[in-house]
This record gives structure tokens, sequence and C-alpha cells, in this order.
């Protein structure tokens, strides 16, 4: 258990056990990077050996990216992210894929005047015989490039179709994705609606296998109906351990126990009172060695409570030695009261025996393994005795709060067409963001080069002028006082674009009949062998005539005739690509000579077979 030896990178953890692939998923984030985004498809799809760069941080463009087109319009339609209003960071380079993700990220906040920050994935799985299983993925992490040091705890259960009565333990894990909508600063779609509604209503009926060493479970979602305040504050612990990048004095001071051990950032125990860190008997922070695992550009990024550490500590434990048991508390909250008060977080409990989770377990757990301890060193400070902030501190605090105040606002982008082809933006909230003295908003879609900056005008809205490529949802805004400024991307409601924008992304990376023919066999697919043997497959140089291309032609229908018998849910993307492809002058005509004779029996039989319930 956190042994550091047990390292999980989340693009493995997001990947669907054998026989079984992702049919939906919810996932919750306090801060998103849509390029990371991007390439969550790649996990769920299975796809292998398709990153060029081992790092965590792998450019978009590393990626096979007929392969990463595939995964994303397979998964970008059944794949929703709710994140924090304002908190989704400026990619350092556009995309043209990244218009699919448009549909898949909802801005949301805390009922609680706080922030939304609870780090959560589930993922719907379906496999042989009808069987669905659920992957719950409760983190600390957010769905950033971040190198920091995580907890990720991965529960895999098989919904059991049969129950017709919830297992208890489920309702406050099913109450808080049913909730989700409920926080969005947008109304969001019926389908979405129904999507969330059943995915809830079956996590209820979901038996999660423990890890090894854990006998009980609890859900512990904070800030969302009746779940509110410290979860473990009766508990009566003998012993303690808490990890958390950022703790606060009140909340130290209320955790149960007494004594025990604390660990943390270096800045954030310097803020501490005295008489806090004498609540514990070891205090301690990563060592230089650990710190040092990132890489050195983010680790000399600022942060701050509302700006995570982009390196070193960023993982959450709580854990109480309480008689026998160990009480194991992990998730997104902080040692802080706005993370228990006006925070919406959550939390798991897993309880087992003391002596093989329990706090000594954890620190040094012998038996040849390492040790947490072998990561930390002793905190040299002794705290400060004012709580004092500073002018920096204060104007951190001021634009966090009017970086909150513009993300919640509901925003308009309406795209109207000029004689010369070009589109003119108007971008507006649903109410004036009044900002205060000193203070000046600017905004720029994310298409367009920090150069295309505008200040948003007295009535906050702004206008652009740019191309059809260059049209987007995703807007940038920058806020600035002095020497203080800070980037963000907010989402806006798309009004007045061509209906066939997405489908004219497709034909600017399908931009040859031999990369279609290539996307055509990617998504035929049916294993491993068969995705190499596409990605591998050139644009025929070398071979000519009839014979190649009848050579090229003859898989592709045998390929098409065993989706057909085995897998008809796999044509259902290649439909949507002949729409698509519809929709395009000459999209049709890069197809195969015969192509398309072939395909509308087989499409005709696939309408036939009905679509899965």
């Amino acid at each position: 258990m956190l042994n550091p030896d047990t390292r999980t990178l989340l693009r493995d953890a997001l990947r669907p056990p054998a026989g079984f692939d992702v049919e939906s998923v919810i996932a919750t984030t306090f801060s998103l990077d849509l390029t990371a985004l991007l390439l969550a498809p790649v996990s769920f799809a299975r796809l292998n050996g398709f990153i060029g760069d081992a790092r965590a941080a792998t450019p978009v463009d590393d990626v096979d990216p007929l392969a990463l087109l595939k995964a994303i319009r397979s998964y970008a339609e059944r794949t929703t992210v709710f994140c924090q209003s304002g908190r989704i960071s400026v990619p350092k380079s556009y995309h043209r894929l990244h218009t699919y993700l448009e549909g898949s990220v909802v801005e949301v906040n805390s009922p609680g005047g706080g922030v939304f920050h609870p780090k959560v994935w589930v993922l719907r799985m379906t496999g042989p015989d009808a069987a669905v299983r659920y992957r719950l993925l409760v983190l600390s992490r957010n769905l950033t490039f971040d190198t920091s040091w995580d907890t990720c705890l991965s529960l895999d259960g098989e919904l059991d179709q049969q129950r017709q009565r919830a297992f208890a333990q489920n309702h406050p894990l099913a109450d808080f994705v049913a909730a989700l909508p409920g926080l969005a600063v947008k109304e969001v779609s019926p389908a979405l609606s129904k999507r969330v509604a059943r995915v809830a209503e079956e996590l209820r009926r979901v038996h999660f296998e423990l890890p090894d060493d854990f006998d009980e479970l609890e859900f512990a979602p904070i800030g969302v109906g009746d779940f509110t305040g410290m979860p473990f504050s009766d508990s009566r612990a003998s012993k303690r351990l808490v990890i958390s990048p950022f703790v606060r004095d009140g909340a130290l001071r209320d955790l149960p126990g007494e004594k025990g051990t604390l660990v943390s950032r270096t800045e954030e125990l310097d803020q501490l009172a005295p008489e806090t860190i004498a609540l514990f008997e070891q205090v301690f922070v990563l060592n230089e060695a650990a710190e040092q695992l990132g890489d050195d550009e983010l680790a000399s990024t600022p942060s701050s409570e509302w700006s995570p550490p982009p390196s070193g500590l960023h993982a959450k434990v709580f854990l109480f030695d309480d008689g026998w048991n160990a009480q194991l508390w992990s998730g997104s909250a902080n040692a802080t009261i706005a993370a228990f008060a006006q925070n919406v977080e959550f939390l798991v409990r897993l309880q087992g025996k003391k002596a093989k989770v329990g706090v000594d377990a954890l620190l040094a757990p012998g038996n040849g393994a390492h040790a947490l301890l072998e990561l930390l060193e002793p905190y040299r400070g002794t705290g400060r005795a004012s709580a004092a902030l500073t002018e920096e501190q204060k104007l951190e605090a001021e634009l966090h709060r009017l970086r909150l105040q513009i993300a919640r606002r509901a925003w308009v982008a309406s795209a109207s067409q000029r004689p010369d082809g070009g589109f003119t933006v108007a971008l507006r909230p649903d109410t004036s963001l009044g900002l205060p003295p000193h203070w000046k908003a600017l905004v720029r879609p994310v298409t367009l080069p920090p150069g295309h900056f505008t200040a948003l005008g007295a009535d906050s809205s702004a206008s652009f002028d740019c191309s059809f490529e260059a049209l987007t949802a995703f807007f940038c805004v920058r806020l600035e006082r002095e020497s203080v400024s800070d980037e963000f991307v907010v989402t806006a409601t798309l009004e007045g674009a061509p209906d066939n924008r997405v489908a004219q992304v497709l034909e600017s990376i399908l931009s040859n009949p031999s990369q279609l023919l290539r996307f055509i066999r990617l998504l035929l697919a049916d294993d491993g062998f068969e995705t190499l043997r596409a990605l591998e497959a050139g644009d025929g140089a070398g071979s000519s005539g009839a014979s190649s291309q009848q050579r090229r032609e003859q898989p592709l229908l045998e390929s098409m005739l065993r989706a057909l018998a085995e897998e008809p849910e796999r044509l259902d993307a290649l439909e949507r690509l002949m729409t698509d492809l519809g929709q395009l002058r000459d999209g049709l005509k890069k197809l195969p000579p015969g192509f398309l004779a072939a395909w509308e029996p087989i499409r005709a039989a696939r309408a036939r077979l009905g679509r899965k319930p």
C-alpha cells in the first residue's frame, strides 16, 4: 500500500481489461489540460505503441494522428469531464483535434462557494455475454501533465443486472454522480442528463472488489447534498498520519487523534502557527531527490491552494489507527477548512488491519519493501508567529475571486460569415462582468495566437475576425493588474457555425485517399495485430496496378463482413464517417473504387440488426 515502488500511470489505469470496451466515461477534475484529455481516448481504446516519448507529458504531435483520430471519434461523444469553471489551462498549441472535445467538457461550480475539487473517473465497460463492469478511479491527481506525487485508488466491480435493491454503501457515490449536471454553469443536454442518470442508477448495484488487505469500503462526497464536514471527525484514533500538499491551522486542529505524523510542503508548513506544528510528533517534507523527479521547468512554477503544484507532493491521505484496525481516507481533500466547508470533494475510506495497513506499516513496512519514509526528510522550520497576508498574496486571492466570477458566466460566441468567406465572432457573457478598478480582461479564441488578444468592452463583449478553421468554442481569458496576470480557458456556446464544421476538420486530417483508406482499416481493426497492420500500412508505394488495388481492398471487405457477423457495433463508427464524408464536397470520391457498392448492403444489414440497448 502506497509503496514508492508501485507506480501507476493514469493512462494505464484507464485501460479496460481484456475483452471489455469502454462504453461511457464520466470524469471530474479541478484543473484540466485539453491536450491531456485529447490523449485519454488512447487509453480507452487499448492502443499501444503510439507514443514516441514515454514521459507523461507526451506532445500530441508525437502520437500517430490517425490512431488518435480513431480513438477520439470513438470516445469523445461518450466521454464527459466535469471541471471547475475557469480552471481549463490554455493549450501551448492548438491542435485541430481539439474541436472534437467541445462537447466533452462541462464547467461546474461548488454550491458551497468554494471550488469543485474532486478527481474521480467512472468507466462503464461492456464485455462478453452482455456483461457490464465498472471501474472507479479516485485520485488526488487532476487531468493535467503535472509530474507531482499523487495517489490513485482503482476499484473494479460488476453490475448485478438481476439485483433489484442497491448496495447501501454505494448510495453516496451514485448520489455524487447524479448531482453533477446540476452543478453546471450552463444547462446540459438532455442526452447527457440521461446518460449520467443511467450510470448513477447502475452504480448502486455494482459490487466493487476491495484491494488486498482491506475489508471495508465507504464513499464520502463532500459538499454535495447532505454530505458535509469532515467524514472522519468522530474517529477514535490512537495514531494518525496526514499527507496534504496544502494545510491550514484550523483544519489540522480539528483532526481526530493526538500527535502522529504530518507530511506537507515546506512553503505550506512555514505558514502554520508553531502550536499547530507542535500537534504532531513528526513533521516531514519530500526529500530533495523526490522533488527533482519532475521537470525542472515545472518544479520552478509557483503554486498556491488555487494553483496546484506541477511537481512535488500532491497526494492527500488521512490515516488513523483505530484499535486493531486502520482507517485510510484518500482522494481530493486537502487538510484545509475550505476542503470540508466550502468545496466539492471526494474521499474513499478503506478499512484494514492496523498491522498491515496502519501508520507504521505505511511509513516503514519492512520485509525488504521500500518505505515511504525513504522519500521524506524532517521539516527544519518552526512555522510562523503571524498570519498576516503579504500584498502579493492579497492580489492572488483577488485574482482567484475574479477568475471564478468570470468563469461562472455562461458565455455565447455568435459566428457570422463574411462575403470573403471568413467569419466574425462576437463573444459575450450572459451578464456583465463588472470588473473592479485597475483590472483588465482580454480574450481570444484559443485557435488564434496571443497577438490576437482583444480587451473586453464596457458591455464585457469582444469580436474577432477569423477563418473557418479558427472557429472554436474554447476562448482564452487573460486577467491583468500591474505585474500580476493569469490566463485560463472558458467554454462558450458556439452559434452560427456551419453544420459541417467537424466534418471539415476530418477532411483536413484525411487529406488524401491513402490516409482515408488507412483510417477505415483502423476503424475496422478488431485486435492489436490488425491495428498494427493498419498503422504500418503505407500509401502503397512500390506497388501498382489493379492487382495491388485488389489486394488492398479485399481485406477491407473481409473486415466489414467479420464486424457485421461478430461485432456489428464496430460498423457504427464507419457509418458516422460515411455521413461526415457525405457533407463534404467530393468527400465520398476519396473512397476506394467499389467501396460504396460493397458498403451499402452491409450498412442496411447493420440497420436491420438494430442498436445495442
